[in-house]
């Protein structure tokens, strides 16, 4: 009877923790007036969203705050949902082909530039964060001002900031990029959007996040080489 009982409280709370939404990208891009900004979540199995919300902390602030319901994504299973700041879509469409399709929210909690926090939270629990909590991220190795930031699969949700769960290249990875200024496309540039997986792969990786994947690069120029190993 005990391993009936353990087994059962094993497969609850895989359940439970399965039931779970997961920060899994944000973006600032470079873009005409910062955009587009984004933020990617992922629904690790069959999330109910009226029961979170997102909140951001901005600058040196210590207090989180432009509370957001994120109920309008409904019920969402095992799939990809987007926060952006802009209702015109055309921009995000055509720097992310990937969010075509897919539930787009439109909020001002993403208006963040770089040195801003975010987290989900459920009540008053903390689910997913990214950023130090009542840090200013400015010149630190967290950094997202017009640049980007990846979930590492198979991590999270994380109740306190994990740095080392995130593929960051650094402040200015998307300066100058995108196809609103004639080059490549920043979900091209990242690597995908929508990549994420909740099981950690056991191939070994090489990831170059800068120059970024299509980047045009003068023969004479000189550049530095940002890059990320897995399971060596």
């Amino acid at each position: 009877m005990k391993k009936i009982y353990v087994l059962l409280f094993l497969l609850l709370s895989f359940t439970v923790g399965a039931q779970t939404p997961i920060l899994t990208a944000i973006v600032d891009g470079d873009c005409s007036g910062g955009t587009p900004k984004m933020l990617e979540i992922y629904a690790n199995g069959t999330v109910d969203f009226s029961n979170f919300a997102l909140e951001n902390q901005t600058n040196a602030n210590i207090t989180w705050g432009v509370n957001t319901s994120l109920s309008s994504f409904g019920v969402v299973t095992d799939d990809f949902v987007y926060v952006t700041t802009v209702a015109d879509l055309t921009i995000l469409n055509q720097e992310f082909p990937s969010t075509i399709g897919k539930q787009v929210l439109v909020s001002s909690v993403i208006n963040l530039n770089g040195d801003d926090r975010i987290r989900i939270v459920q009540g008053t629990t903390v689910i997913d964060q990214f950023g130090v909590d009542g840090v200013d991220g400015t010149g630190t190795t967290w950094e997202t001002l017009d640049s980007y930031a990846k979930r590492l699969d198979g991590t999270g949700p994380d109740g306190g900031f994990t740095e080392a769960n995130w593929n960051i290249p650094g402040a200015a990875s998307l300066d100058l990029q995108g196809v609103c200024q004639g080059g490549t496309a920043f979900e091209t540039l990242m690597g995908g959007i929508g990549t994420f997986s909740p099981s950690a792969s056991t191939d070994p990786t090489i990831s170059i996040s800068t120059p970024g994947n299509g980047s045009t690069i003068p023969p004479t120029s000189s550049f530095n080489v940002t890059f990320s190993v897995q399971n060596f």
